[in-house]
């Protein structure tokens, strides 16, 4: 019953309240607009200076929200997909349904009753609030995606996968030329390890630079996202992950803020593994423990720490001697059970 419930709110209710949000205005309003419909400004807050044929405006955007719709249908309702590739289908199927919803129906509204399209205004608020709507309901259809059961041969496939990339990470690194000392008191107790890395920084430094400008001469509000984008990113450049019988923390920046904690009593088994970013769709912080049950922080490729938690949850860190910290989380994992 519930599995039933989760795909038709995934594969129905949410596409049909998408396009009745997008097509809703545009059929009512249709009458009143201009025989051409402005579809491109020059700048953030400056003129039109393209249109289109309401016709072929309902095409494209239309387009866009069926396509994106039908993406979340297909997740829902195809049993053999595999429940990452569901939530990645039902994200981005969410988000361009949403966003070609969101374009027919405030271009409906705040057009409708022009006499032409070079009167159109774009108004502050239409961007953001559009980019916002459209990721949320992506994240919403991520997010109902994972609750999906998968049928018996699919899950056992994806475990089978997930204990194969586990050995292989296992095997790649290196093991240590001597055991890590356990016997000391110091080492039973806590462990901690620095890493630090420059690309954030070469990344961030032109995104601050852009932010600042675009601040200034564009528009405000889109400065300040890309400045705090860049600072996000800045703040990769150096991590602290610590180690103790409470669990695992990760602090990020120079002043070790934010932080990612993951509890002892949620790691079911901890293992030193040689981290490729491949593996981990990239660099910076991938993934998510929530949406997608796998979490990782990349700073470069080489020794890094996994754990697997009790959930069937992974969140991997690279760091550097991560024998030590897998043999204090395990030895702490023994001793509790």
């Amino acid at each position: 019953m519930r599995e039933r419930v989760v795909r038709v709110v995934l594969g129905g209710l949410i596409p049909a309240g998408v396009l009745a949000a997008g097509f809703g205005p545009w059929l009512a309003y249709r009458s009143e607009l201009p025989d051409r419909v402005a579809s491109h400004w020059s700048g953030f807050s400056g003129p039109p200076d393209d249109s289109m044929t309401p016709r072929e405006f309902l095409i494209v955007a239309g387009l866009m929200a069926v396509l994106g719709v039908a993406l979340c249908a297909g997740a829902a309702f195809y049993r053999k997909l595999p429940s990452k590739a569901a939530m990645v289908l039902s994200f981005f199927g969410g988000f361009f349904g949403a966003l070609g919803a969101a374009l027919l129906a405030t271009t409906a509204v705040t057009q409708r009753g022009l006499e032409k399209w070079q009167d159109a205004a774009l108004e502050g608020w239409e961007i953001p609030i559009i980019s916002i709507s459209s990721l949320a309901i992506g994240g919403l259809g991520a997010w109902i995606a994972r609750l999906i059961p998968l049928d018996q041969a699919t899950a056992e496939a994806e475990q089978t996968a997930e204990a194969e990339r586990r050995r292989q990470q296992v095997e790649r690194l290196p093991k240590p030329k001597m055991p890590p000392t356990g016997s000391d008191p110091a080492v039973g107790r806590a462990w901690d390890s620095t890493l630090t890395v420059w690309w954030p920084l070469a990344i961030s430094l032109p995104g601050l630079v852009a932010g600042g400008v675009i601040a200034q001469l564009v528009h405000l509000w889109i400065g300040f996202v890309l400045m705090g984008g860049a600072l996000a990113v800045a703040a990769l450049c150096r991590i602290r992950v610590s180690v103790d019988g409470s669990g695992l923390e990760v602090r990020y920046g120079l002043f070790g803020w934010p932080r990612t904690s993951v509890p002892l009593d949620r790691m079911a088994e901890v293992h030193a593994i040689d981290v490729r970013p491949q593996e981990w769709c990239g660099w910076g912080y991938r993934g998510s423990l929530k949406l997608t049950k796998r979490a990782a922080v990349v700073l470069r490729a080489g020794p890094g720490l996994r754990l697997d938690l009790r959930d069937g949850r992974v969140f991997a860190v690279t760091v550097d001697d991560p024998h030590a910290a897998a043999e204090v989380l395990n030895a702490e994992i023994a001793r509790r059970a």
